[in-house]
């Protein structure tokens, strides 16, 4: 005989079968799992009992994954928290000007550029090289005897014959020899931050200089 299975039907018409609503999670929560364990303890057979290493094993299966699912939601809270420290932190040094890794020099016309080299050694021929936009050779500066670490360049604007350059971009070169080999350096400059930009998508949060470079907090060589 064959039961025709209306789903309008309730559980108060007589012979007939309410549909079971449909589940509302898929996932296993702890009290899932001892409930699912001690139905096995009560169906199994008496005879033939589960090995206790078996549920032993099931015990520690579960632990690690409730573990893991613990751990990712503390790296969660973690990752938010470091963020907002970040935020804080950078918030702070708008308006003040940072140390990084770059060529380029933006010359505001009137007080001169601020740029730096990070010497590994002592460099006795250290030779800067100021280019402007059409890269053009418009200075060139001797620093003889100079590092280890850092070395600070103050260029005053002007070009090799002393007449001053107008504003804009130009980019500095330091060359040295070390143990007789010519060596291109690392370049600095010095620019002050103008923002704060934080990502919503959990991403870093970032700097804005005046140049317009965005840069991360751990690019920072110096603060002033």
């Amino acid at each position: 005989m064959s039961i025709a299975v209306n789903p309008t039907m309730t559980a108060d018409d007589p012979g007939q079968i309410e549909p079971r609503p449909p589940p509302s999670s898929q996932s296993l929560g702890q009290d899932d799992f001892m409930t699912l364990m001690m139905a096995q303890l009560k169906a199994q057979d008496p005879m033939n009992p589960m090995d206790s290493h078996n549920f032993l094993s099931q015990l520690a299966q579960f632990s690690t994954v409730s573990g893991i699912e613990k751990l990712n939601q503390s790296f969660v809270g973690l990752a938010e928290s470091l963020t907002s420290s970040q935020t804080l932190q950078a918030s702070q040094l708008v308006g003040r000007s940072v140390l990084v890794q770059g060529e380029g020099l933006v010359f505001d016309g009137t007080s001169g550029a601020v740029g730096a080299i990070d010497l590994p050694v002592m460099v006795p021929d250290l030779t800067i090289n100021l280019y402007d936009a059409t890269g053009q050779l418009v200075r060139t500066m001797s620093m003889a005897g100079q590092g280890p670490g850092l070395v600070n360049i103050n260029w005053d604007g002007l070009d090799d014959s002393g007449e001053p350059l107008p504003a804009g971009r130009y980019r500095q070169e330091a060359t040295g020899s070390i143990n007789g080999e010519q060596v291109v350096f690392e370049s600095m400059v010095r620019q002050q931050v103008d923002g704060v930009s934080v990502d919503a998508q959990g991403g870093p949060v970032l700097l804005s200089l005046a140049g317009g470079q965005q840069i991360t907090l751990d690019q920072v060589r110096e603060i002033r």
